[in-house]
């Protein structure tokens, strides 16, 4: 055995002498620093082979933040091996990439790859190499053949292209979103010349920047166009002759190939539509590094997939499923070491345990992990700095000649890390720079970098001490790598209006929306909406007025009225309603206006121990976040008592804005009470609050009743005391046995759920605490800034950023698929929720489950049980003494359970798009990658409305648009939590958004701010003014663009999307111009409040209102300077005459003549 006192160059010659080399001692992300300091003297690839996906990421990071060279990880497919599910897009995108960079020309890369991914055959590199295509600027483009070689690659056409493997085609632009690209590009053609190429955002669909190069890679690992097909139809057949398999059952998937189609499952028929597959042997140099962590664990691990792979083929057999052999798809038999044409193999071992040495050499590299720092931090008394242990220890080292590192998440934690050793007299350099070490004397400096590990070492031999945040303040959650962003919009608006929906126009009230057509009247050519009212009366409503209509959101269960055109029904409901905001309105101005003039408790500001507590947030904060606490802090530290409403989705953040608040409350020594609607949720905050705040000298306790008679009295008695800081319970908090020592805070979740005589006594409490209210039903922006005035409000709307998106998967119910789905999650310590939303055969289900996993607990939870039981069901499912919850859609919405992290949903097809996403969305919570399983018939007896539903789920591009449907009926139950559950009849009747706008012009009324009076000038000028389809062809974009435009409010706001137009679709045409005209001049018509503009006999005519803002001398000397060519009748008309009737003639006249009364 070699102690290393040479700086690792025995390991240098050791790898360059080749053969086997164990390595012992490496502590925490040693190993990666190692690595590093090596890479200079190695010509060729790093192979790193890991146990497992999560170790490979682990270890991937590591070596991103030490090494100069790039990083890949090659994932495992991570579904069920020859089912009817193919990977995740990211998981495809994420293999594709790293082939590419093996086979680009340059060898210094690392890739890290789990054993199931190595055992692996891939895509042949000539397959590869010929589908990829650089394009160029400036260069020739045959943009048919491009069409047909994204199909083979896997793409799918898309109207809007959001998600890696869309693609669009749109006259001469394409945009695509291939792999190693972070953002979609667009391809600007100019005939078959390629023009420029532009990257653009994935949610405002704007061009970013130039680029000179694209680089085409497929999405899909089998690339397939019609040669391909051709020879995987021949196989297939004659495979199933030869195995016996039914030619019914291959029917579907020839039918499939025939078309070229890409399907669910096609991965694992690869070795049928090519004559050879590749290895890793194919895509490497000669000259290879291979190091693997931990080889017992990986031999094991290839032990047991190889196990499961033959398992599973022969059970496909039986099941008469058509796969192939698990030899042709896998190196099934071959040992994982020998798959890599390695020169050296470096094998990284934990415990050197080995009775027959293998290795050729063995190296010792002594390193110690950061494990004992956390463990010096003392718990103290309330005040007391728990961190203090730290510093002293950093200037121990410091004065021993140690170089200190410090790696934080952020840079905004690095200046708060920076700030608190300053007040140990440490200096410290903040570096947002790559990591570097050089063997140097110690300047008594520490050195923060900013990167992603979470485990440090030190390293005597090196005299290199690094600590990670992580492991002074706890385990951060991992931002992901690629992070989509998606399409976020409060609130269901006109984008999502389809055909037949409801809709509300202000003057008219609620009829039906049947189409966007097209009509020429007068020679004139132009798109109106149609609306059906009663008895079949319709309405064309001109484009240009598509913002006086609203699609109608009302209250689940109430169906409205269709009004009829003309009649005064909705006028009368429209003052009632107006009646009732008026009332409501009035309340809450005046409990606002009574609270701003009492006195309370002011808090102290946040001091260092609170900066302490903020550093061990295992999350990012989100910009909605940090303004929700600043908020609160700012409330607690003013004289008057707080009265703060906290909106937000269930995991967004609200829990740590209430930490936050009682942290602060606690260490002031005022006791905090927390009061929840359920003991589930009691349970669930108790065990928050105990985890969060366990390094510090806080007492928690949670009173409910899961708790003795005995426990709850010494609670209570402990309470009086003062002994229990915070305490978290039921209502029974509100029974009068319950008396607080010093009570300063009061954090109540869900208020809306209590009852009438619990309010009452909250009343009271309200009076003499602050008060911090949750609430999981969000609100939209537009009630939020009526609300802001009577209402002290934060929002938060954004999830986490570190948020990773739920892995969605539709499948048939398969025994296997569940029971690997089940068992995966198991292993990982997590939790699974199945759902059956059947009550009457949900006991059946669950007997099934426990037959296919008797390794796992399984418990039932419906509707139909008594709320004790249900209660005791989910307090234990919350306390993880079950694994599996087999449930009905109750999974209850306030819950935020991190250890349940896959959802297996039978019969999707039979739920709506908004229940599935509600439901998808109780998973995916902590730093776990989440799955989501959807259980289907047969694709051949899915209605079409299923299928749909389930392509949006499963196409990120659609989130928003499926977010919104999902959130609608929440803000609006949100709406009526916060104002009282009487208006939400009020909104069923006027619909959500005309009932916001009318509540907005109440409270300015009230607050005496001046309300513009509704203002909608009609137009009828002889000019085709529309979009044509040529340009444009999706019909739900153009209505999108129409709403835009009429929503416009200024002329900067019309060449926005004019510049927008251009930029997707390319040059505008004439049509377009002319509408852009219109939308500006009514404009001009809503600020001179001209109510009617029209055009005869060579004339156009202005129709004032009597409260035009025009003064008569304007229109006087406009006649006088342009004598005979206009004229101003009694009736308040202007007639002007036109110099043409051309349609650029009429635009361009009127906008002058408005111009110049302006």
């Amino acid at each position: 055995m070699i102690t290393d006192t040479h700086y690792l160059s025995d390991l240098k010659k050791s790898i360059t002498r080749g053969g086997l080399v164990d390595v012992t001692g490496l502590k925490g992300s040693s190993l990666a620093f190692v690595l590093a300091e090596m890479e200079n003297t190695l010509s060729g690839p790093i192979i790193c082979v890991t146990p497992g996906l999560k170790e490979a990421d682990f270890y991937a990071t590591e070596f991103a933040f030490f090494c100069k060279r790039p990083v890949f990880v090659f994932p495992p497919y991570e579904v069920f091996p020859f089912s009817e599910l193919s990977p995740h897009k990211t998981t495809v995108s994420r293999r594709i990439e790293t082939l590419y960079r093996m086979v680009s020309g340059d060898p210094n890369f690392i890739v890290v790859v789990p054993v199931e991914a190595l055992l692996q055959k891939l895509l042949p590199k000539k397959a590869l190499t010929d589908f990829v295509d650089y394009i160029v600027t400036h260069e020739y483009l045959d943009r048919q053949i491009l069409r047909e070689k994204l199909i083979a690659g896997g793409y799918t056409a898309t109207s809007l292209v959001q998600e890696v493997g869309d693609f669009s085609v749109r006259g001469g632009i394409i945009d695509v979103s291939p792999p190693m690209h972070t953002n979609p590009v667009r391809i600007d053609c100019l005939g078959d010349w390629v023009e420029s190429i532009r990257e653009f955002d994935r949610l405002t669909q704007r061009s970013l920047r130039e680029i000179s190069e694209l680089i085409l890679l497929p999405v899909h690992e089998v690339v397939f166009g019609k040669q391909e097909a051709a020879y995987a139809l021949k196989h297939i057949r004659q495979y199933a002759i030869e195995r016996d398999i039914a030619l019914d059952g291959i029917k579907e998937i020839e039918a499939q190939i025939e078309q070229c189609i890409h399907f669910a499952g096609s991965e694992f028929l690869l070795p049928l539509f090519y004559p050879e597959l590749s290895t890793w042997r194919d895509y490497l140099p000669a000259e290879v590094l291979l190091v693997s962590i931990d080889p017992t664990r990986i031999g094991e691990e290839q032990a047991r997939f190889q196990n499961k792979i033959k398992e599973i083929n022969i059970s496909a057999r039986a099941d008469s499923r058509f796969c192939p052999e698990p030899q042709d798809l896998y190196q099934i038999d071959r040992n994982w070491a020998g798959v890599i044409p390695a020169t050296a193999h470096v094998r990284i071992i934990s415990l050197p345990i080995e009775e027959k040495p293998t290795a050729s050499e063995r190296l010792h590299l002594a390193t110690l992990g950061n494990e004992d720092i956390r463990s010096e931090f003392p718990v103290g008394h309330k005040g007391e700095d728990y961190f203090t242990a730290f510093p002293h220890r950093i200037t121990a080292w410091l004065d021993e000649g140690e170089s200190v590192y410090l790696v934080c998440r952020t840079i905004h934690t690095a200046e708060q890390l920076k700030g608190l050793l300053a007040n140990y007299h440490i200096q410290a350099e903040v570096l947002d720079t790559p990591f570097h070490f050089a063997l140097e004397s110690s300047n008594q400096k520490v050195r923060i970098h900013t990167g992603d590990i979470s485990r440090g070492f030190r390293f005597p031999a090196y005299r290199l001490i690094l600590v990670t945040e992580s492991e002074l303040f706890g385990e951060k959650i991992k931002k992901p790598a690629a992070a989509i962003k998606k399409k976020f919009s409060p609130i269901l608006d006109f984008s999502e209006l389809k055909p037949d929906d409801l809709i509300v126009h202000r003057d008219h009230g609620i009829g039906l929306y049947r189409n966007l057509v097209r009509l020429e009247v007068n020679n004139t050519v132009n798109d109106y909406l149609l609306l059906e009212y009663r008895d079949g009366d319709k309405l064309y409503l001109p484009i240009y007025r598509l913002n006086v209509l609203q699609k109608y959101i009302g209250v689940e269960g109430y169906n409205p009225q269709i009004n009829k055109l003309g009649g005064k029904s909705w006028q009368l409901a429209r003052k009632r309603v107006k009646e009732a905001i008026w009332k409501v309105a009035l309340e809450l101005l005046d409990i606002y206006a009574r609270r701003k003039v009492e006195k309370g408790f002011a808090f102290s500001p946040p001091d260092s121990l609170y900066k302490e507590f903020e550093l061990s947030f295992e999350h990012e904060e989100t910009p909605d976040q940090i303004a929700a606490i600043e908020d609160t802090m700012g409330d607690m530290i003013s004289p008057r008592p707080m009265d703060r409403l906290i909106c937000g989705d269930v995991g967004y953040g609200k829990t740590e804005v209430a930490l936050r608040a009682a942290f602060k409350a606690v260490m002031d020594g005022r006791q905090v009470a927390i009061l929840v609607p359920t003991t589930v949720l009691a349970e669930q905050h108790f065990q928050t609050f105990s985890r969060r705040l366990s390094p510090f000298p806080v007492v928690v306790a949670c009173l409910s009743r899961f708790r003795t008679a005995k426990e709850q009295k010494q609670i209570v008695s402990k309470l009086s005391e003062g002994k229990i800081d915070i305490v978290i319970g039921t209502h029974r908090l509100l029974q009068k046995d319950i008396n607080f020592h010093d009570q300063g805070l009061l954090i109540i979740d869900e208020e809306h759920r209590f009852g009438v005589r619990h309010k009452e006594r909250l009343k009271q409490i309200k009076k003499t605490v602050d008060v911090l209210t949750l609430t999981a039903t969000p609100i939209p922006r537009t009630l939020q800034m009526s609300l802001l005035s009577v209402r002290d409000l934060s929002v938060i709307s954004t999830p986490p950023q570190d948020r990773i998106p739920v892995k969605t998967y539709v499948t048939r119910f398969d025994d296997n698929v569940i029971r690997e789905a089940i068992l995966r999650e198991y292993q990982r310590g997590g939790q699974v929720f199945f759902v059956h939303n059947r009550v009457a055969s949900i006991e059946v289900v669950a007997e099934r489950l426990r037959r296919l996993v008797p390794e796992v607990r399984i418990a039932v939870a419906h509707g139909q049980l008594s709320s004790k039981a249900l209660e005791e069901i989910m307090v234990r499912f919350v306390r993880r003494e079950i694994d599996v919850l087999v449930c009905t859609t109750i999974i209850e919405s306030g819950l935020d359970i991190p250890s349940a992290n896959t959802i297996i949903i039978n019969r999707a097809d039979r739920l709506g798009l908004a229940e599935i996403y509600q439901l998808r969305g109780r998973v995916g919570r902590s730093k776990e990658q989440a799955y989501a399983y959807l259980l289907v018939p047969s694709p051949a007896h899915l209605t079409r409305d299923a299928q749909k539903r389930l392509e949006a789920l499963l196409d990120l591009s659609e989130l928003g648009s499926s977010f919104k449907l999902a959130m609608s009926d929440l803000q609006i139950r949100g709406a009526g939590n916060i104002l009282g559950t009487s208006q939400t009849g009020h909104i069923a009747v006027v619909g959500y958004d005309l009932y916001l706008d009318l509540l907005e012009k109440t409270v300015n009324e009230l607050k005496g701010t001046p309300v513009e009076e509704e203002f909608e000038p009609e137009i009828n000028l002889k000019v085709s003014a529309y979009i044509p389809e040529n340009y444009l062809p999706e019909p739900d974009q153009r209505l999108i663009t129409y709403r835009r435009l009429t929503m416009a409010d200024t002329v900067t706001a019309l060449s926005d999307i004019k510049d927008e137009l251009i930029d997707r679709y390319g040059p505008i045409p004439p049509e377009v111009e002319d509408l852009m005209s219109i939308m500006e001049i009514k404009q001009d018509l809503k600020k001179l409040k001209v109510h009617r503009l029209d055009t005869t006999n060579g004339h156009f005519i202005l129709s004032f209102s009597d409260k035009t803002r025009l003064s008569p001398e304007t229109i006087l000397s406009l006649i006088r300077r342009n004598q005979g060519r206009y004229r101003f009748t009694a009736e308040n008309k202007l007639y002007a005459a036109l110099p043409g009737d051309k349609g650029v003639q009429i635009l361009e006249e009127v906008k002058k003549v408005l111009q110049a009364l302006l």
